[in-house]
C-alpha cells in the first residue's frame, strides 16, 4: 500500500508535477492502464487470488464514501487511487432515466481530460462496476476516443425488450411477453386483449425495460389490475415496459466469464430458494442465498454448459469481461431452462461478495484480470479455504429495528455465524420494495455442507431481526 499514490479528488483538480510524471511513467512502461470508475458499491470482496501482471497499470476511481470498505490488502494492487464525493442524487429511485440518461461525474471528466495528455488512449480501458453507471462510462469512452464498448453496443444485454427480441430470433427459450409503450398507446381496452392473447393467461409478471434490484416490477393478477395498470402508466406517460408470462420453477444466475481469446469459462450458478428474488423481497422473508461451481452441480443444472453457450452465440457480448446469465429452471432438477435477463458486469452486491466461495473466483479479481491480462483463464484458486458458506438477507419489515440481537447461543445449529448490519438501530422501516431494503445478511461457515444447508434452514424458519412495530 505505501506504494499506491493516493488523491482527493474535485472538479477543479489539476495534477501537480509529481503526479503528471507518474500518470506518465504508467502510460510509458505499462501496455494497459484499466481505470475501474466506481460510485455506489466500495470493495466487496479482498480481491483474493488477483495477480496484476507486470505490464498491467491499475487505476481505481472510487466513491470517498466507500472509502472505509477499502483495507490494505485490498489497495495495495492500485497503482493509484483517486477518491472523489459521489452525488448520489436519485438513486433511490432506479428507473429507466437513471439507467439510460448518462450522469454528470465533473471529477471524472476533469480527470481524463488530463490523463489523455500523459496516458497514450490506445492503452485506457475504463470499466465500470455498476449497472447505474454503464451509460455514463460508456458517454465517456465516446467523448474522449477510448477503446471499449459504446451504449448501443450493450443495449441488447441491458434493454428487456431487445433481449427478448434476439432471443426470439435465435431460438433461445423465453417466457411469453408483450412490449408495452406506455407513450404511444391509445386504446387501453385493446391493449389489454392484445396482451392477454400474447400471455395467455394471469397471472402476467411486469417490469421495465431498464431496471435493478426488483424495481418497477410486480404482479398483474387478473384483467382488471391489468386495464388498471395500463390506464395509469398512460396518464403518467410512463417508459416502456415488459409483460411476461409467470415461469414456474427455479429461479438462477450463471455467472461466466468472457475471455480475451473469444472462448468463455463457466464460473458458478447461483440460486436462492423456491420463491424468486422479487417474492422474497417483497414479502419480506428471509433470502437464502446459494451456489456452486458449473462442474459441481451439473446434477442439479443438467446441460446448463449447453444453454449458456447458445445464450452466448445468439447475443455475442462484447470480450473480454463478466457476463450473467438470469433464467428459470422451469422442472428443478432437469434439463429445460428459460432466459430472463443479462448482466454485463459484477452480478451485484451479494452475490459478489459469495462469488469466492461459490467458485474460487472473486468477481472483481475476475473483472480486472479479464481486462488486465490477455492470457487470463479465471481458474479457481487452489488455496481457497474448504469450509462451505452460505448468505441469509433479511428484508426490511414494517417497524422500529431495536437492536443488533443476533441468534441465540443456545440454538441447535453449528455454523459460524458472521453478521452484517446494513441499518442501526432505531431505524423505522417500511416493507421492502426492492433489493436495496436488507437490514442484515448472515453469513454461515461449516466444513459439513449438509449442516450448513440444515442451518440455513433453520435461519429462515426460525429467526428475525429485532423489529417491532
Amino acid at each position: 500500500m505505501e506504494n499506491t499514490r493516493q488523491i482527493l479528488f474535485e472538479k477543479n483538480y489539476v495534477f501537480n508535477k509529481a503526479e503528471k510524471a507518474f500518470l506518465q511513467k504508467l502510460g510509458d512502461t505499462k501496455r494497459v492502464i484499466v481505470i475501474w470508475f466506481r460510485a455506489e458499491y466500495g470493495a466487496l470482496t479482498k480481491l483474493e487470488n488477483f495477480q496484476k501482471p507486470h505490464d498491467g497499470g491499475l487505476i481505481g476511481f472510487f466513491a470517498q464514501q466507500t472509502r472505509d470498505s477499502y483495507t490494505p490488502e485490498v489497495l495495495q494492487h492500485y497503482d493509484m487511487i483517486i477518491w472523489y464525493n459521489a452525488d448520489y442524487t436519485g438513486y433511490e429511485n432506479i428507473n429507466s432515466d437513471i439507467l439510460t440518461v448518462p450522469r454528470k461525474v465533473p471529477e471524472l471528466d476533469t480527470f481524463l481530460s488530463q490523463a489523455i495528455n500523459v496516458i497514450p488512449i490506445k492503452k485506457i480501458d475504463l470499466i465500470e462496476g455498476e449497472e447505474i453507471m454503464t451509460t455514463t462510462i460508456c458517454r465517456f469512452r465516446k467523448k474522449f476516443g477510448l477503446e471499449g464498448p459504446r451504449f448501443e453496443d450493450l443495449d441488447h444485454l441491458r434493454n428487456k425488450t431487445l433481449e427478448k427480441i434476439v432471443a426470439e430470433k435465435n431460438g433461445v427459450p423465453t417466457a411469453k411477453f408483450a412490449i408495452v409503450d406506455f407513450k404511444k398507446l391509445q386504446n387501453t381496452e385493446n391493449a389489454a386483449m392484445q396482451i392477454y392473447k400474447k400471455i395467455g393467461g394471469f397471472p402476467m409478471f411486469r417490469k421495465a425495460v431498464y431496471g435493478v434490484g426488483c424495481s418497477e416490477c410486480g404482479y398483474i393478477r387478473d384483467e382488471k389490475e391489468l386495464k388498471e395498470w395500463l390506464d395509469e402508466n398512460v396518464k403518467a406517460k410512463s417508459e416502456a415496459h415488459l409483460v411476461e408470462e409467470v415461469c414456474r420453477g427455479r429461479e438462477f444466475t450463471a455467472c461466466v466469464a468472457l475471455l480475451s481469446d473469444g472462448t468463455w469459462k463457466p464460473l458458478y450458478i447461483s440460486y436462492n430458494g423456491e420463491m424468486t428474488v422479487n417474492d422474497n423481497i417483497k414479502s419480506c422473508k428471509p433470502l437464502p442465498f446459494h451456489g456452486d461451481r458449473f462442474e459441481d452441480c451439473e446434477n442439479e443444472f443438467p446441460n446448463i454448459k449447453k444453454f449458456c453457450d447458445k445464450v452466448i452465440t445468439a447475443f455475442n457480448p462484447p470480450f473480454p469481461h463478466l457476463l450473467a446469465i438470469q433464467g428459470f429452471q422451469l422442472d428443478i432438477g432437469k434439463d429445460g431452462y428459460y432466459l430472463t435477463e443479462m448482466t454485463y458486469r459484477i452480478i451485484g452486491r451479494r452475490d459478489t461478495m459469495l462469488s469466492y466461495m461459490y467458485s474460487g473466483v472473486s468477481q472483481e479479481t475476475a473483472l480486472l484480470s479479464l481486462h488486465l491480462d490477455p492470457n487470463y483463464k479465471a481458474e479457481p484458486d487452489p488455496n481457497k479455504p474448504k469450509f462451505f458458506e452460505r448468505h441469509v438477507w433479511y428484508p426490511w419489515k414494517e417497524g422500529t429495528l431495536k437492536s443488533h440481537r443476533g441468534v441465540d447461543k443456545s440454538a441447535p445449529i453449528s455454523c459460524k455465524l458472521l453478521y452484517n448490519w446494513l441499518v442501526q438501530p432505531g431505524t423505522k422501516l417500511h416493507n421492502a420494495i426492492d433489493a436495496g431494503h436488507f437490514i442484515v445478511s448472515i453469513t454461515l461457515q461449516n466444513y459439513n455442507k449438509d449442516k450448513l444447508l440444515a442451518d440455513v434452514d433453520w435461519l429462515m424458519a426460525n429467526w428475525r431481526p429485532d423489529v417491532k412495530k
